[in-house]
């Protein structure tokens, strides 16, 4: 539910004990499809991470306008 959570496990983890991470998503025809992973990264269709990644782009837009005086 948190990526910074997710994350925090997924490096912090001892790699001793066996961790599967795991998410849902909704598929186009609206079934529920669940995937797993030992690693977070390895997710699929992983919608935190992709909205991580689109806050990441939005922020570094925002701050480079804000460079420019834009």
């Amino acid at each position: 539910h948190d990526y910074d959570t997710a994350r925090y496990i997924d490096v912090r983890v001892d790699r001793d004990i066996p961790v599967m991470f795991y998410n849902l998503s909704k598929s186009d025809d609206g079934k529920i499809l669940c995937g797993s992973a030992d690693e977070y990264l390895k997710l699929s269709d992983n919608l935190l991470e992709e909205t991580v990644d689109d806050l990441s782009v939005a922020v570094v837009d925002l701050a480079m306008r804000r460079v420019a005086g834009l």
